[in-house]
């Protein structure tokens, strides 16, 4: 009688080896393909779809409609803030994705997790100190051209 019970629970963690055998193989496929579509997709994704939710403002300012608004300097400012903070958000967001799919891609290990994310706070960091920095001496046009950008706005890039 221990004899079979012996050879059943042998049979049991072999079915249960191969199993986690399959998960694992399976795990990793899921991933690589996971890996190739994102791959070969980001310059896509990037081109056609994050231009149309940041870019819808920009038919009114520096095209041929400008003139017919009469904007002001504070105007044009304004316009510049929202254009930086509009880029900072996308950037962050993008880093987000790029954060939580490489946290994935290293099986949460602490050390990853926290180099990335320290390295997301300091280019947002960067970028919004070199926006601070550079937008009091953007010089503009008419038509809210810049004329004149300060070499601080080299942090933000």
């Amino acid at each position: 009688m221990a004899n079979r019970t012996f050879q059943y629970n042998s049979f049991a963690s072999t079915d249960i080896a191969a199993g986690a055998q399959a998960v694992n193989r399976s795990s990793v496929a899921a991933l690589t393909f996971f890996v190739w579509d994102i791959l070969i997709t980001l310059d896509d994704e990037i081109d056609l779809i994050w231009p149309p939710i940041h870019d819808r403002p920009l038919l009114l300012v520096g095209s041929e409609l400008t003139p017919y608004f009469h904007f002001t300097p504070r105007d044009c400012y304004i316009w510049q803030v929202y254009q930086g903070v509009a880029m900072l958000v996308v950037v962050a967001l993008t880093d987000i994705i790029l954060l939580l799919r490489v946290n994935a891609m290293y099986n949460q290990q602490i050390v990853v997790r926290r180099t990335v994310t320290f390295l997301f706070l300091l280019e947002i960091v960067g970028m919004s100190t070199g926006l601070a920095l550079a937008l009091p001496g953007i010089q503009y046009d008419l038509l809210c051209v810049d004329t004149h950008v300060p070499l601080t706005i080299a942090s933000y890039g």
